[in-house]
């Protein structure tokens, strides 16, 4: 993700365009005009040329019909992909049994400057849905009713899941298999941020994480 000024953009505009064609976030901001974001417009496809899929834009359907059925049995999702959280994993998200926070001073410090700029991943709200949903975290249940809200209400930021992301995460050579941390990591390093975690299983991974 890159945010430049409207002077830069004026400057690099074809920079710019060629990168967010690519699939890169590009926001430019403007003191008077405030901030918007570079996307490029969906063609009508060429059914000869691959096609890209970006949810954020309107469907456009296919002149064919969809065969359904051509992946079975290539691909296999393994049992440990919806494995639970442990129980630390699980005080650690949620805190003590006074409600109080769990996160050090540093971590607070870090979410609580006017300045930082605080992204909730949208791997973190999936795996804690994993979790409500198999009964081990009933507490959460109420948040995702609104969800979006309660993140604006705190100023943070929603950070969706792009494919540049799921391929780094799927070609991070670690020992650590877990999907969800894969590709928080993939994610900061991508985007150039750091991880508000006490999990030292994030560092192996490459990504800067602050505790």
């Amino acid at each position: 993700m890159q945010d430049v000024t409207l002077t830069h953009a004026k400057e690099h505009l074809e920079e710019l365009i060629e990168r967010a064609a690519r699939g890169e976030d590009v926001r430019i901001s403007d003191a008077k005009l405030g901030t918007v974001k570079l996307q490029p417009l969906r063609r009508q496809p060429d059914l000869l040329a691959p096609r890209v899929t970006d949810t954020m834009e309107p469907f456009v359907p296919l002149a064919t019909k969809r065969v359904p059925g051509r992946l079975a049995g290539k691909i296999q999702v393994p049992a440990r992909l919806m494995e639970p959280m442990s129980e630390e994993e699980l005080h650690d998200w949620y805190g003590d049994d006074t409600g109080g926070s769990r996160l050090s001073p540093s971590a607070l410090n870090a979410i609580e400057l006017v300045e930082s700029e605080v992204y909730f991943s949208i791997a973190s709200a999936w795996e804690m849905a994993i979790e409500a949903g198999l009964g081990k975290w009933p507490e959460v249940v109420p948040l995702f009713a609104d969800f979006e809200t309660r993140l604006a209400d705190e100023e943070f930021r929603l950070l969706p899941i792009s494919m540049a992301h799921v391929r780094a995460a799927g070609s991070m050579q670690s020992a650590h298999r877990d999907p969800f941390d894969r590709l928080l990591a993939a994610q900061a390093m991508i985007e150039g941020l750091a991880i508000v975690t006490a999990d030292p299983k994030l560092a192996t991974l490459g990504a800067r994480a602050i505790w």
